[in-house]
């Protein structure tokens, strides 16, 4: 029997055992927490744009509302208990000194939550709405009057089509659709990354390689909506076995959940840089030409 043979039959020393118990600790532990990360994460996303874009603003009308309307005023004493004297007009002279007391008031007593409920009706509201007939007529008229301004008709359009794709249900004449789950080599022909068919490619790129190039779109994980437009050679790419709701998950979990009919959990032997190999899994996918 060789040394080298002696060496891998040899079993694994204490600090050994000990990195592997901790390396697969951590994976267990990143495969348990990371979709709640991922979750937490969107929730804190969706939740930084309702409060900043709708809550904040709602908060300081109303305080304004509060401090100087006399509507505002009953509700600052019934519902926040503010002095009812810094609410009724005084002399001129101590006019200045009671606004800035009654605003202190209403400051401590006032909850930014409101504004962040407010935020959500308003969402809520406008969704309501919009579905709608009338609603729907109305909207479609006043973007026609944006897509009229020079810059926003640049932008509006795409920032539409994106948002549809991701929170509306499905709409067979709107709804932006990708035509297949790629495996496309980048950043080098080395490693494969997850892409989705957009398009059939630019012509003039086609006919100047004498190739044909489809359009691809390689999202970023874990926020797949962004990410880059690439043109690359139809043969050079596999058609994955994937719905786009599967490809979204598996980009948004960093590839942690699979389907299990195509997950390829065969074991694989990878070489140690001290000599020999060790076998983990899963095992890369085997290549394939893409269906013409």
């Amino acid at each position: 029997m060789s040394a080298a043979t002696l060496a891998d039959a040899r079993p694994p020393s204490f600090f050994g055992r000990l990195r592997g118990g901790m390396l697969r600790a951590f994976t267990t532990g990143m495969a348990t927490l990371l979709p709640t990360i991922v979750t937490i994460y969107l929730l804190v996303v969706c939740y930084d744009f309702v409060n900043e874009e709708f809550g904040k603003p709602i908060n300081s009308w109303i305080r304004v509302g509060l401090a100087h309307t006399e509507l505002g005023g009953w509700f600052a004493v019934n519902l926040l208990g503010v002095d009812p004297e810094l609410v009724e007009p005084g002399p001129v002279a101590q006019e200045g000194l009671r606004i800035q007391r009654l605003k202190e008031q209403i400051e401590e007593n006032y909850s930014p939550a409101i504004g962040f409920v407010a935020g959500l009706l308003v969402v809520m509201l406008v969704g309501l709405i919009v579905a709608g007939v009338f609603g729907k007529q109305f909207w479609k008229l006043i973007e026609r009057q944006l897509l009229k301004v020079p810059l926003i008709k640049s932008i509006y359009p795409y920032a539409k089509q994106v948002t549809e794709f991701v929170f509306k249900a499905e709409e067979k004449q709107s709804k932006p659709k990708f035509s297949a789950v790629l495996a496309v080599p980048w950043p080098n022909d080395d490693i494969y990354s997850v892409a989705f068919m957009t398009g059939g490619g630019l012509k003039q790129i086609s006919d100047w390689q004498q190739r044909r190039m489809i359009t691809a779109f390689i999202p970023t994980a874990p926020t797949p909506f962004t990410g880059f437009v690439v043109f690359v050679e139809a043969k050079r790419c596999l058609q994955l076995d994937l719905s786009v709701e599967d490809a979204l998950r598996l980009l948004i979990s960093g590839g942690v959940i699979l389907p299990a009919d195509i997950n390829d959990l065969r074991p694989v032997s990878l070489p140690r840089p001290t000599g020999g190999s060790i076998t983990i899994g899963p095992a890369p996918l085997q290549p394939a030409k893409l269906p013409t």
